[in-house]
């Protein structure tokens, strides 16, 4: 999101864009109506701590069932 403001020629700080995603999401996930959660059956995969290429195996490795 960041890089899309900059594209859009709009100067916002990438702390504000984070702020706001957060803000956002937590918005989105505690509504009455339809919140934001992943489905029952989601295999959520953190990649805080991982490299692009661990994620990527990580990916080939669940979807080939191990």
């Amino acid at each position: 999101r960041w890089q899309e403001t900059q594209e859009r020629g709009q100067n916002t700080p990438l702390e504000t864009v984070i702020q706001e995603t957060k803000s956002r999401d937590a918005i989105d996930s505690s509504r009455a109506d339809s919140p934001l959660r992943p489905a029952n059956d989601a295999w959520i995969l953190d990649t805080g701590n991982l490299s692009i290429e661990q994620t990527v195996d990580a990916i080939f490795r669940r979807a080939q069932g191990n």
